[in-house]
């Protein structure tokens, strides 16, 4: 079974439209939503065969494993897939981990639950005609799906979850940090003391998680903003080192090169790399 790293990254959520296919059995951080809209397959989660239909909605929890095996499905089948991670939810992902199911699949299409259905047809019909307003629309009605989630499915106080929840969160909250301090100077003790850690369990756990180094993490960041930079304006090689938190344009410059194959002067002729 595949540990998957945080599958948004600096994002808070996705959505996507899709047609179910065979995939490893693997575990990851977030919750994942499904509806069906049409169609029918099958879905495992941890190791229990689940038969979707048209009409249900599932929820795999954070760490538990699910995977569609490889075997005959409709082919008309559809689906809205909701991932969703600790950034969106803040401290509120903290108390959907402290409750669970009694199972991951429910049959959604009845009296009771036709608000939330139209919920999750509404967000059907802006994730297939998506534009900035229908992407703002999404994001309320995510908050709105994962209210309906806690109130009417997660009946079941548990324990278990949170040591792993706490730990997604912090990893999350030191996405964060880059994104809000990657001009600035940041240590791993400075880092490790934000999120509540000693120095080697912050690297250990931040690897485990996102499945990348701190540091490997924060200099992919630093660079994708100076790729912006070097597209967008018209600083100097030093101006945009400096500003992306570098301590000199050479340290930039070689950063620059193994992360996207190319100097940033090379970049700035060509802008075909996408981080």
């Amino acid at each position: 079974m595949i540990v998957e790293p945080l599958r948004l990254g600096a994002r808070a959520y996705t959505t996507f439209i899709h047609k179910p296919a065979p995939y490893y059995e693997h575990v990851h951080m977030e919750y994942e939503l499904t509806f069906c809209l049409k169609g029918s397959y099958t879905l495992i989660i941890d190791k229990t065969p689940y038969e979707m239909h048209e009409g249900d909605f599932s929820i795999v929890d954070p760490m538990h494993s699910h995977e569609i095996p490889d075997m005959p499905m409709d082919s008309d089948t559809l689906c809205l897939v909701i991932i969703v991670g600790p950034s969106m939810l803040e401290n509120f992902f903290k108390s959907l981990a402290s409750k669970t199911t009694d199972t991951p699949v429910f049959n959604i299409n009845t009296p009771k639950h036709k608000t939330f259905v139209n919920l999750l047809n509404e967000t059907y019909y802006y994730r297939i005609n998506m534009n900035e307003i229908s992407a703002m629309n999404i994001k309320g009605n995510v908050y709105k799906i994962l209210a309906y989630v806690f109130e009417h499915f997660l009946t079941q106080d548990v324990d278990n979850k949170l040591p792993n929840t706490i730990s997604a969160s912090n990893v999350q909250n030191a996405l964060d940090y880059i994104r809000e301090n990657f001009s600035e100077k940041i240590t791993i003790k400075d880092i490790a003391a934000f999120c509540g850690y000693s120095e080697t369990n912050f690297c250990n756990n931040f690897k485990k998680i996102t499945g990348r180094t701190f540091h490997y993490t924060l200099n992919h960041y630093r660079i994708k903003m100076a790729c912006t930079l070097l597209r967008d304006t018209d600083l100097s090689i030093e101006e945009i080192a400096s500003s992306t938190g570098f301590d000199e344009p050479k340290s930039f410059c070689r950063t620059f090169k193994t992360i996207t194959g190319v100097s940033p002067s090379t970049y700035k002729k060509t802008e075909h790399i996408d981080l």
